[in-house]
């Protein structure tokens, strides 16, 4: 196995989880941008790209920047090509559950043991893989292997594969230390709360 696959697989992970801490220091416990003073649209369009939550102001430029974030190598020097285009589709694809994972493992608000439907508002409305995850994870996942195998395939290897493994891989050890993270959450909040 390639080491630069582990370490880009590494960095990308590091990359979802700094991103998911943002969005824990942005959001606290109201996910989805629930107290955030954004737009909010609920439609038939909407309804077809994330079923049972609304569009909001936030959600679209953070998954903007994060679509720029897998391009950017496109204007640093790499070539632009649909293998390459397609690449930075499946990590992308694969990006998205684990950054929304990473969320509530690491928010103090949820923690891994409440990562139920039941628990999440405004993913009441949505279907769920057999009451373990939603549905937007398994799809993403799938289509991210499904676009890497295909990848793989042409190229007779097994690098895309591989870099989803380990990507994926990463939660065990996140979910493992993330109650080192919860307490610095609020140990660093202490005298808020006093105050």
């Amino acid at each position: 196995m390639e080491t630069s696959l582990v370490f880009s697989a590494f960095f990308y992970f590091v990359s979802a989880l700094v991103l998911a801490l943002l969005e824990i220091e942005t959001e606290g416990k109201f996910g989805w941008g629930a107290k955030l003073p954004t737009w909010r649209k609920n439609n038939r369009l909407t309804e077809k790209l994330i079923p049972g939550r609304p569009a909001t102001g936030y959600w679209l430029f953070v998954n903007l920047l994060v679509i720029l974030f897998f391009h950017s190598s496109f204007f640093n020097g790499q070539s632009w090509s649909l293998e390459a285009e397609a690449t930075a589709f499946s990590h992308w694809l694969i990006f998205l559950p684990v950054w929304d994972f990473c969320w509530f493992v690491f928010n103090p608000n949820y923690k891994l043991k409440n990562f139920k439907q039941e628990n999440i508002a405004w993913f009441k409305g949505t279907k769920w893989f057999f009451g373990l995850m939603p549905m937007d994870y398994i799809f993403g996942i799938l289509g991210s292997s499904a676009v890497a195998y295909y990848l793989d395939y042409l190229n007779n290897g097994w690098d895309n594969l591989i870099f989803n493994g380990c990507f994926v891989a990463l939660i065990v050890p996140a979910i493992i230390f993330s109650p080192l993270y919860h307490r610095l959450y609020w140990r660093l909040r202490k005298d808020q709360k006093e105050a």
